[in-house]
């Protein structure tokens, strides 16, 4: 249940210092377009709740997750792959969802995320400040936006346009293999990831056993070097011999696409 009535659209965010402040986003985005977006007239939170809660374009179902078959049923259990400060995990527990494991790796972010989490008093949602990766240990991330826009936090490996960077911190990392084969966060329906750019490096992690267990997948992939399409189209054609169908989102100049997987 929740602590309080229609906290729907109350988020805590982030101010372009890092404070930490309470916002209804639900309200604040009445009227909301890309247009006026991308002319500065809403920040990323702004953004964040449109893409999961008032996205209905390219046969989007609510949220820009949600194509086709893929979306949440009732009693789902949800493994969310950059979690940021939470809002899919309160659209899946919207949809109807049982459970969701949210791993968020950069600490002020993941912040955020705790206290959305507890909006609720039932422990639906669990965080963990941890990101994912092909090894335990840790890893160097950097935000190259202010906090406002702070979404796009990635490992600086990944960093191939040498972007400056705004704030960097080391985080602790999780070996995928090791996630999808624990006996709690691997035994899940649905799998949301969006993890800027670090898609293959997980998703070439994953076990047939999770694939066999899954149910769907959704998620954010970025395109950053001439081996990506090869990555995802082979990664699609693994997932539809295990019975998925899918769907692929591009979006701009296709740099950015959405991808959806899941089961009749």
């Amino acid at each position: 249940m929740k602590l309080f009535e229609d906290s729907t659209g109350v988020f805590y965010t982030l101010d372009s210092m890092g404070k930490i402040v309470l916002r209804n986003l639900k309200k604040e985005n009445q009227g909301f377009t890309h247009e006026r977006f991308y002319n500065g007239e809403f920040d990323s939170y702004n953004y964040l709740y449109y893409e999961n809660f008032e996205c209905f374009h390219n046969e989007a179902q609510g949220s820009d997750y949600f194509r086709y078959g893929c979306k949440i049923n009732e009693g789902m259990k949800v493994l969310d792959l950059g979690a940021n400060i939470g809002a899919f995990a309160r659209c899946a527990i919207e949809r109807g969802a049982s459970k969701v494991y949210c791993f968020e790796p950069i600490r002020t972010t993941y912040n955020c995320l705790m206290l959305n989490s507890l909006l609720y008093d039932d422990n639906r949602i669990e965080t963990y400040n941890v990101g994912i990766s092909n090894q335990t240990g840790s890893e160097s991330f950097s935000l190259h936006t202010d906090w406002t826009h702070n979404g796009g936090g990635k490992m600086d490996s990944l960093n191939i346009n040498n972007e400056k960077a705004f704030f960097s911190e080391n985080c602790a990392m999780i070996n995928a293999h090791s996630l999808f084969l624990d006996k709690v966060w691997g035994d899940v329906d649905f799998l949301k990831i969006d993890i800027e750019g670090a898609e293959y490096i997980v998703l070439n992690q994953m076990p047939d056993k999770i694939l066999e267990r899954l149910k769907c997948i959704a998620g954010e992939f970025h395109c950053h070097n001439e081996f990506f399409d090869a990555f995802q189209n082979n990664f699609i054609s693994r997932c539809h011999k295990f019975g998925f169908q899918s769907f692929v989102l591009y979006q701009g100049d296709g740099t950015l696409r959405t991808i959806h997987l899941w089961k009749d």
